[in-house]
């Protein structure tokens, strides 16, 4: 995969393009962690004009979002996230530490928010939408959590997908249970030291966004040929195809990737995309990249 563009995004000359919401046929979502809110409020409110949607391709947090999507339970997973964020008033807890257990709250609130949205009618619900869901996962081919540290440690230090990890693809309907498919969720998103790698019989998986940030890899072509990228940043970070269509947030999302700690946040990012998918719905206009 290419190195990101080295010039300023906002510094790109964009241009824009009327459309027809039915006209696209997938949904390439792009990960972010807190800021994925915003998807999810963009897809409550413009999701019903997305008629044509055959399948959708999402990555990290973004998974959690096209879940509740295709079962449509926005709100209901929002209030779910919100509740136990308003319980937890810290990203570290020191207390924890000095027990000898996991500090950082994340996993916990994010498997428990999980658990609690995908019951077993709504994962019924899910494995009968018409639209197929595509999770981004990345497979390290290694059992070493070291290795697997260290991949992950590249993404974020260097700004591009590192050496070795494969993309892998988890079809979401081909899952048995709830409990599998929020497995799979958290398999995309897992970060250390946020989370905790998942461990298979050869390999260990970690973020799908470390190798598919924005992952219009995992798109089956046979059945998305007209695709809509929803990012989670004003511009676009990593590339995508020429003349790729794009709904972005008008301005950087005030919420950082892993705060756990404040629902003011998390509901303000929800209803930015709320508003732009309102906007969508009054004008539907989109970004073309270059």
């Amino acid at each position: 995969m290419p190195r990101p563009r080295s010039e300023p995004a906002w510094q790109v000359a964009r241009s824009s393009l009327r459309v027809q919401p039915d006209h696209y046929d997938a949904l390439v979502l792009q990960g972010g962690g807190c800021r994925c809110f915003f998807t999810l409020g963009f897809l409550e409110t413009a999701g019903s004009a997305l008629s044509g949607l055959r399948q959708i391709a999402a990555v990290s947090a973004a998974t959690a979002m096209a879940c509740a999507h295709l079962i449509d339970s926005h709100r209901h997973a929002l209030g779910i996230f919100a509740r136990l964020v308003r319980q937890n008033r810290r990203n570290f807890h020191v207390e924890k530490l000095l027990r000898g257990e996991n500090p950082m709250p994340h996993y916990g609130l994010y498997r428990q928010a999980l658990l609690e949205a995908f019951s077993d009618e709504a994962f019924a619900r899910l494995r009968a939408a018409p639209t197929r869901l595509r999770v981004v996962v990345s497979r390290v081919p290694s059992r070493s959590l070291a290795v697997a540290v260290g991949l992950g440690a590249w993404f974020v230090w260097r700004k591009q997908p590192p050496p070795l990890l494969q993309v892998n693809v988890i079809e979401a309907h081909e899952l048995t249970s709830a409990h599998e498919l929020a497995d799979a969720v958290l398999a995309s998103s897992a970060f250390p030291p946020f989370t905790p790698v998942p461990r298979r019989a050869d390999h260990l998986l970690i973020d799908g966004g470390a190798v598919a940030p924005v992952p219009h890899q995992a798109l089956d072509p046979e059945q998305a040929q007209r695709p809509l990228f929803i990012l989670t940043r004003p511009e676009p970070v990593w590339p995508m195809p020429a003349g790729s269509h794009y709904i972005a947030p008008e301005t950087e999302l005030d919420v950082a990737t892993w705060d756990y700690s404040s629902e003011s946040a998390l509901r303000r990012v929800y209803e930015a995309g709320l508003r732009q998918g309102e906007h969508f719905i009054r004008a539907p206009r989109v970004w073309l990249y270059p």
